[in-house]
């Protein structure tokens, strides 16, 4: 799993404090023959012509195909039988009631499904996103700068109290990357495991006074912890972290806001993903070892019975 798809997987996860998610279906259009369509395939919304990359929707699981424990759920897009387009429903990474998108939007797969038109039409209205305790959760570069303002703003974060995920680093999970003994860290030909460590703010602005604003945003990151701590996979049955026991929440810290208004708090945590090899090399056919053997009749019986050692030979194929 792509960085970029792990921090999209962790939003999900946090979105229980973002309050009821939006549910809304758009016709998927194939380009050829039929394509299966997995769950969790990311898409951004294009509202009134402008593209929203921060607020993420992805495809829900078809209650036709799922199974117990958020398996399967694939759609079926068969031009053959739809050629106007299959109805897919989709469904907010987070939730809030500006996932509430009209109809005659259009959604964008990111990244794109081979196979697939790259958008499809919302068919459905998004309905039911509520707000919750926490306004936005938004994935972006470390805010820990003394341009916090402007740093908010590239974020887009258009509400507080909001959360804000900033990938840190990825190291091997034993501490060695190279060299005849890589411990835990490497896991088979072109198979590395290392720790994704991230962090999390939660950012806190209003006016209902120090106390009150320090205890709200305080509360808020004891949540996330809780949302976090030892999940492998999310809700949504994606995964979290490929290995031990899942997320580790490793410190939590409170830092100086910039503003007497504002509070912020920082958590850091680590999941575990494998790195594996692309080759992508073309190598001319290996010459074929061919091992052949005989038998021959023995004096006291015309059946072949002696078995002579095997000849080996190196023949060009």
């Amino acid at each position: 799993m792509s960085i970029d798809r792990l921090g999209r997987a962790l939003m999900a996860q946090l979105s229980p404090l973002t309050g009821a998610r939006a549910v809304g279906s758009a016709r998927v259009v194939a380009t050829g023959g039929s394509v299966i369509l997995p769950p969790n395939t990311y898409a951004i919304p294009v509202v009134d012509g402008a593209a929203h990359e921060e607020l993420l929707v992805k495809v829900a699981f078809n209650p036709a195909t799922e199974s117990e424990h958020k398996l399967g759920g694939e759609w079926l897009v068969d031009p053959s039988a739809e050629p106007d387009g299959t109805l897919v429903d989709f469904v907010a990474n987070t939730g809030g009631a500006i996932y509430n998108f009209p109809a005659g939007s259009r959604l964008v797969f990111s990244p794109p499904v081979a196979g697939l038109e790259p958008s499809a039409d919302v068919a459905a209205a998004f309905v039911g996103g509520v707000e919750g305790q926490v306004k936005q959760v938004v994935v972006f570069d470390d805010i820990q700068t003394a341009a916090e303002e402007i740093a908010l703003f590239q974020a887009k974060v258009r509400a507080v109290p909001a959360l804000v995920l900033a990938w840190m680093q990825s190291a091997p999970v034993e501490g060695r990357s190279s060299g005849l003994s890589q411990g835990g860290s490497r896991k088979g030909r072109g198979v590395r495991a290392y720790f994704e460590t991230w962090a999390l703010y939660v950012i806190a602005a209003d006016s209902t006074g120090e106390e009150a604003r320090r205890r709200g945003a305080l509360d808020i990151m004891e949540a996330a912890r809780a949302l976090l701590t030892d999940r492998k996979r999310s809700d949504d049955g994606e995964l979290l972290s490929a290995m031990g026991t899942g997320i580790d929440i490793l410190s939590s810290v409170r830092l100086k806001p910039r503003r007497e208004s504002a509070a912020r708090f920082l958590t850091t945590f680590r999941t575990v993903a494998m790195l594996e090899a692309t080759d992508g090399r073309t190598f001319v056919p290996w010459e074929l070892t061919r091992i052949e053997s005989f038998v021959e009749a023995s004096a006291d019986n015309p059946e072949p019975l002696v078995v002579h050692a095997p000849e080996v030979e190196m023949q060009d194929e």
